[in-house]
């Protein structure tokens, strides 16, 4: 029972016992239900508003005043834990960002191995094609023209591993939800998808810039004689 007429999120004291009044904060109106069951009493408690963000800011002070109370009331050997939901959702944030930095490391990763295997695949294709930069360039090609064509085919290795990659993706959750329950559904982020495809084309058009430049930086006489 809650005394002293307390308003939402105010210190208030929750009678226990006839001798024990705990220190506790209003976070809402609450509706009782009382019945005998069994020869004991049992209370139902049914939360009709609550206000959490009021409360978020005093949590960490009467966690404070309830680990002083323990340690006065209990013998200095004594074990106990003080713990409260916010200390859990503060734990479960720092995971979760542990896991986000991890997942951005191994995704940079892949992107920048990637990119260096798209760099050398194209270095490897304007040294065989030589020749035919330099006959595109005697028939009066100009340069951003040849470093189009390059730049085009590094975007359509980049885009096309994209969409391998991301049918892969959408394929692994949707095979998952045929063991998991029928309530739980595992969510797919468009965004995400979005972000994914636009990210790998970029890396390709990145690293293949260096390829197509040297492909449009090409003599035409030399590129002529080249076998």
């Amino acid at each position: 029972m809650l005394h002293g007429g307390a308003r939402l999120g105010q210190l208030a004291h929750f009678e226990r016992s006839a001798c024990q009044r705990l220190p506790s904060v209003a976070v809402g109106r609450l509706a009782f239900d009382e019945r005998q069951e069994q020869g004991s009493r049992q209370l139902e408690i049914v939360p009709i508003l609550t206000r959490p963000r009021q409360i978020q800011r005093q949590t960490r002070v009467f966690e404070r005043q309830v680990a002083q109370i323990l340690k006065s009331r209990h013998p200095p050997g004594a074990e106990y834990n003080v713990q409260t939901l916010t200390a859990i959702l503060d734990a479960a944030r720092k995971i979760s960002l542990a896991l986000t930095i991890v997942l951005i490391v191994i995704a940079f990763i892949a992107l920048l191995i990637s990119g260096i295997g798209i760099m050398n695949i194209m270095l490897v294709t304007v040294k065989e094609r030589t020749r035919e930069i330099g006959i595109r360039k005697a028939i009066g090609a100009a340069r951003r023209e040849i470093m189009y064509q390059f730049l085009i085919e590094a975007f359509l290795i980049s885009g096309g591993g994209a969409v391998v990659g991301i049918l892969i993706g959408l394929a692994v959750p949707v095979a998952a939800q045929f063991f998991l329950p029928s309530n739980l559904r595992v969510p797919i982020s468009g965004m995400s998808v979005i972000i994914a495809f636009v990210v790998s084309c970029s890396t390709g058009l990145f690293f293949g810039y260096l390829p197509a430049d040297q492909a449009a930086r090409l003599q035409p006489i030399e590129s002529l004689r080249y076998e």
